[in-house]
């Protein structure tokens, strides 16, 4: 079969909560599943099934971008479970599960409300307060630190890291065969691979209580993880964890704010707040995209594609597919099943989703014991390509 071409250009940002970006992607998904970028050639997949298969398939659609990427001087060498492929994921990832098991992750939920009480205690007599700086930021800040073991007092630099990344992006999407770092992400990620190295060396030489200690204790068969492995390891935990759960937070309040019956229904049932998390994250994806490289033997819809290209997976548009989800541009509070690709699919299946969970259903059920109304004020949404979510808002606030 032949695809159908469209130019990158049209795509609209998110900068308006996603609302432009949403008609687009429904636009493009009902013409076809798959389109080419005649811009950057990257083939765009826009259906449910053909996103999961892509997503699955990681012997034909690789997270691997390094045989192409352009060379980069100075660039810290950095191993990121997101950006390898089996076998040495399944390595990697075998190691990394014996560490950060998911029933001690699931045991963090008393400790993660203490942390959001105590950050809500800090504003308790203010009407209006800053959501990101007071709550959506610190909290996964202090649970990760926490968590590995590193100071929160140097969370601000972790943040700091995190914005330049975000700010220096502006590569067409589907085009990542031209990516040039700009000098400010080399020099912080060269200032994060010295912090976390000397945490894993110091852990070497005495083992703490966390999870650095854990991942370099480690070993399956006698294999364990070097130290660039443990930093990576790390690193992504920290800065991975520091995105998704800052970004979900404030959507979901957003969200409800735009839907006062789900949030009235959540109010008098607390037992909805789970399923409202999972269907802000169907809704209103903080990641909405993934880049796969093309393999030799891919296909798409049974029509070969040539090794080297680039496939972008839709997530927003695949979480708003008709063929799998009724009334797909509705937020329905209560919806199950939700087999939203939020937290991506297959192996590369996010390492942190549950601890995120926990994070965002603590923080809601806190605020609406604390709160009887609550509204954003003057939201501001991330322009980032890729990336839904707002970027910063007030909360007016009163109480319960």
């Amino acid at each position: 079969m032949q695809f159908l071409t469209f130019d990158s250009a049209e795509i609209p940002s998110a900068e308006d909560g996603g609302a432009k970006l949403a008609s687009w992607l429904k636009g493009m998904r009902d013409r076809a599943p798959v389109w080419v970028d005649e811009r950057t050639g990257a083939h765009h997949v826009f259906g449910y099934a053909e996103s999961k298969a892509v997503m699955y398939d990681h012997a034909h659609f690789s997270s691997d971008w390094s045989s192409i990427a352009p060379p980069q001087d100075d660039m810290p060498e950095y191993v990121n479970l997101g950006t390898v492929d089996p076998p040495a994921h399944r390595r990697l990832r075998t190691l990394v599960n014996q560490a950060f098991p998911q029933k001690e992750v699931a045991a963090l939920e008393p400790r993660v409300r203490q942390i959001a009480e105590r950050l809500l205690d800090a504003v308790a007599d203010q009407d209006e307060f800053d959501l990101v700086d007071t709550l959506s930021n610190p909290l996964p800040a202090l649970v990760v630190a926490e968590l590995l073991g590193v100071p929160y007092e140097d969370q601000p630099m972790f943040r700091k890291w995190m914005e330049d990344a975000f700010n220096s992006f502006d590569n067409p999407i589907g085009d990542l065969s031209d990516v040039q770092v700009a000098d400010v992400v080399v020099e912080n990620l060269r200032a994060l691979q010295e912090y976390m190295l000397d945490q894993v060396t110091q852990r070497r030489k005495q083992p703490r209580d966390d999870l650095i200690s854990r991942l370099l204790a480690a070993e399956v068969d006698g294999d364990r993880l070097s130290d660039t492995e443990a930093y990576g390891m790390a690193s992504a935990i920290l800065m991975g964890g520091q995105i998704s759960s800052t970004v979900t937070l404030g959507t979901a309040l957003y969200t409800f704010q735009e839907e006062p019956r789900a949030e009235a229904a959540m109010r008098a049932d607390r037992s909805l707040i789970p399923r409202a998390v999972e269907e802000v994250l169907r809704y209103r994806p903080p990641v909405m995209l993934a880049h796969r490289l093309v393999k030799p033997g891919a296909t798409l819809q049974d029509t070969p594609i040539a090794p080297g290209n680039a496939v972008v997976t839709w997530i927003m548009s695949a979480n708003r597919d008709p063929a799998q989800f009724a009334d797909p541009d509705a937020f329905h509070v209560d919806r199950t099943p939700n087999p939203h690709l939020s937290w991506g699919h297959g192996v590369h299946y996010c390492l942190g989703a549950l601890l995120g969970r926990i994070e965002a259903k603590v923080a809601l059920d806190l605020l609406f014991t604390r709160y009887g109304e609550i509204s954003c004020v003057d939201p501001v949404f991330h322009t980032t390509p890729g990336v839904l979510g707002i970027k910063g808002t007030s909360l007016s606030v009163r109480r319960a």
